[in-house]
């Protein structure tokens, strides 16, 4: 039997009025540190995303793990699927609720997806084709739908979205280039939102 830790970590800066998320195996904060009358000023903002996992593969001592693929479901009527082609892929799906759905793609060589869904009939899909390339969704909320598609290497794609009925849309690298970053964070209902990066 082997044991690997696997452990991410992820701080960025961004423009947004404060709120908080917090679950038992992943947490987000943000503070202000403007009142909330100077919201059309420029905010001082950052986000801290620590997700660490502990688990154990059987196999030969001397084997390795060329990919890894984790899903976690509480709740009901959860749909999830991963498909992973290349080497040294990481994919996790975490769905807390009911009809929840989570699909993950990924082609290439040591790209990281993640997903965290809590609440009811949330959709998200994230699809990479390239290398070194990191999306994350996190939704909270009821009837949300984050897509996530990078197309070609070093990309950082992150969505939030807490509330219902809210859309977000990420391409990266869709005609070229690469180290792409951007990130979406949505609170409240029926917001939607799209970012093309070429």
């Amino acid at each position: 039997m082997k044991s690997f830790k696997l452990f991410f970590s992820l701080v960025l800066s961004l423009s947004l009025s404060s709120f908080s998320y917090a679950q038992s195996s992943l947490d987000l904060k943000v503070d202000d540190v403007f009142p909330q009358r100077q919201i059309n000023q420029a905010l001082d903002v950052s986000v801290n995303i620590d997700f660490a996992l502990d688990f154990e593969v059987s196999g030969p001592v001397n084997s390795d793990v060329s990919q890894i693929a984790l899903i976690y479901q509480k709740g009901n009527s959860n749909i999830a699927e991963i498909n992973q082609e290349g080497l040294l892929n990481k994919a996790i799906i975490s769905q807390i609720g009911s009809q929840n759905e989570a699909f993950q793609y990924q082609y290439g060589i040591s790209n990281l997806a993640l997903i965290s869904q809590e609440g009811i009939t949330n959709f998200a899909e994230q699809k990479q084709w390239g290398n070194y390339n990191q999306a994350y969704i996190l939704q909270d909320g009821s009837n949300n739908q984050a897509f996530q598609y990078q197309y070609t290497d070093y990309n950082t794609a992150i969505i939030v979205q807490m509330g219902s009925n809210n859309q977000a849309y990420q391409y990266q690298g869709v005609a070229g280039g690469s180290g792409y970053r951007s990130t979406i964070v949505q609170q409240g209902n029926g917001n939607s939102a799209i970012i093309y990066q070429y």
